[in-house]
């Protein structure tokens, strides 16, 4: 592969879990700069306990009193020309740490939200691009999509 869009954030606790998530954005470099520095604001805390990391981290994007020269213990406000990234950073951390939640409870990170898992259909769209084609050809490209398995066509 010669290049990719997405940045994969690796977070460890201390037990040996392991958990990951997936994000995207741009510039990656700055993106996986400010996951290593978040990643030091929040080292130490319980994985698990997944909002306390979160809102320690949102706290950082905003002013917040006493945060301006860093006096309610943590670093100062992020710069607002970053937020992007950072807030994509924060994604990922938090994306990990929910992996880590379903890991450490032996589910899908779907079961731990409370969410099933339900089919999808899908549909399949076709005819309306051929320039000067007649109802039948149309009819006959959808009725292919059928033979392949879709339920809907349009």
């Amino acid at each position: 592969m010669a290049s990719s869009s997405v940045i994969l954030v690796e977070v460890r606790t201390d037990d040996g879990v392991v958990g990951y998530g997936q994000i995207h954005g741009a510039p990656m470099k700055v993106i996986c700069d400010w996951v290593v520095r978040l990643g030091e604001v929040v080292r130490g805390m319980d994985a698990l306990a997944h909002v306390a990391v979160w809102e320690k981290l949102f706290a950082l994007t905003s002013p917040r009193p006493g945060g301006v020269r860093a006096r309610d213990g943590l670093p100062p406000p992020l710069p607002r020309g970053e937020r992007p990234q950072i807030m994509a950073a924060i994604a990922g951390i938090d994306i990990a740490l929910w992996d880590i939640k379903g890991k450490s409870a032996g589910m899908p990170v779907y079961r731990v939200l409370g969410g099933e898992a339900k089919p999808v259909f899908s549909y399949a769209t076709g005819g309306y691009y051929r320039e000067g084609a007649d109802a039948s050809d149309s009819a006959k490209e959808l009725a292919e999509f059928v033979a392949a398995g879709y339920r809907a066509v349009v």
